[in-house]
């Protein structure tokens, strides 16, 4: 369970990399070695300082067999996180690279504390090569949309820096 920061799972295959998400405080991980015994099948790597409470197996299934209403909750948010999973790989497969990287910038900036998000200027820290694991593509393929999406007056980039200044057209373009 993360209590606070940021924390990026990511899976590996020879030099490719792809970014399955970023949670953060409240959200948990490792719950498929929690539940079947197996080692985990992706890396967790903190973004930023980070503390984190840690379950053991055994405990873990004590707890769900004394308490009634832990095994709905359980099988709720691994639900979700199913659908989550369905919906990517179905972007993956039926969406170009610019809906797919478009669709991400908005996620990404609606994802953000509260306090962020009334920017009028909405300002993402992230590199291309990370955006790029993130959408499941090269960071050429992003470096190109982003360029038409530059081209288009929707957002800026600098270094590590992307600035969306027409978040509603960007939303817009995804329906």
């Amino acid at each position: 369970m993360i209590l606070s920061g940021q924390i990026k799972i990511s899976v590996s295959r020879r030099t490719n990399q792809m970014t399955l998400a970023i949670l953060g405080g409240g959200e948990f991980l490792g719950e498929m070695a929690l539940l079947d015994g197996h080692p985990r099948s992706a890396d967790a790597i903190a973004l930023e300082e980070s503390f984190l409470y840690a379950l053991n197996r055994k405990d873990f299934l004590s707890f769900l067999k004394t308490s009634e209403h832990a095994i709905p909750a359980v099988l709720s948010a691994l639900s979700m996180r199913l659908r989550k999973t369905d919906n990517q790989l179905t972007e993956m497969c039926f969406l170009n690279v610019p809906a797919r990287l478009e669709k991400k910038l908005v996620e990404l900036i609606e994802s953000r504390p509260a306090d962020v998000k009334d920017d009028s200027d909405h300002v993402l820290t992230i590199s291309q090569n990370e955006l790029g694991h993130l959408v499941g593509v090269s960071r050429e393929s992003i470096n190109k949309a982003l360029k038409s999406l530059r081209k288009k007056g929707i957002l800026s980039t600098s270094r590590n820096t992307i600035r969306i200044h027409k978040l509603d057209l960007l939303k817009q373009r995804l329906r």
